[in-house]
């Protein structure tokens, strides 16, 4: 029904165009590699370690939050 409506008002062409050179755009992008990160380590909530020296050549990602913030009205 939604793709009735989208061909038969002429919204659908420019709909795949704008999709397709977004696609082409984005295919142009160069990939961004970060620097290596100096070895650290941190406890988590369950107080284990965490060591960035065994996860050398995998990515991972960060977050670091405060756990005991009051909650906002």
């Amino acid at each position: 029904m939604f793709f009735r409506s989208l061909t038969q008002s002429g919204k659908f062409v420019p709909l795949v165009l704008i999709a397709l050179s977004g696609t082409l755009f984005l295919q142009t992008a160069t990939p961004v590699h970060a620097e290596e990160v100096r070895r650290f380590f941190i406890k988590n909530l369950d107080n284990e370690r965490f060591d960035t020296r065994n996860q050398k050549g995998s990515p991972f990602v960060m977050s670091f939050f405060f756990t005991t913030c009051i909650p906002l009205p």
